[in-house]
């Protein structure tokens, strides 16, 4: 009983934490990298030392992300993006997201905690997307980092 609550505190840290960052940036719905933006946030510290295992800070991370975004608008420098309105009701992702949402829970169940590493591991397993293209400009293979986090 004590796991399911703090698995759900947990949950909707996590999530409220994506929706967070993705409505800072005027994003619709929270993708892959903002999910684990909030993992990195979460008390455990899984998530963070993946990270500092593969020398990265989320600093760094955010950057990356920026990068990506600001070479997706063409090289526009993006100055000030408008905050989107607050969602209502359920939480919603983007497809990708919803995929590493599913993992990271499915992986949660060997350890009986959804742990900030569990996201990392997840959104390791996808290819593309601004999460994939982020570590790319960080320089950080992907199985590198997954690794580092089951070590976590």
């Amino acid at each position: 009983m004590i796991r399911a609550l703090k698995n759900a505190r947990t949950l909707k840290r996590w999530l409220q934490g994506a929706e967070r960052f993705s409505l800072a940036e005027g994003a619709e719905l929270p993708g892959v990298e903002h999910l684990v933006l909030s993992a990195m946030e979460l008390p455990d510290g899984t998530a963070r030392q993946a990270f500092a295992a593969v020398m990265t800070a989320p600093a760094d991370l955010r950057g990356a992300i920026e990068t990506v975004h600001r070479e997706a608008a063409g090289g526009m420098e993006v100055r000030e993006v408008p905050p989107a309105a607050k969602r209502m009701g359920l939480y919603r992702l983007t497809p990708p997201a919803q995929e590493v949402f599913r993992e990271a829970v499915r992986l949660s169940k060997a350890d009986k905690l959804l742990l900030g590493k569990h996201a990392v591991i997840a959104a390791c397993q996808q290819e593309r997307g601004t999460f994939a293209l982020a570590l790319k400009e960080l320089g950080i293979e992907r199985a590198a980092l997954a690794e580092s986090a089951l070590s976590a």
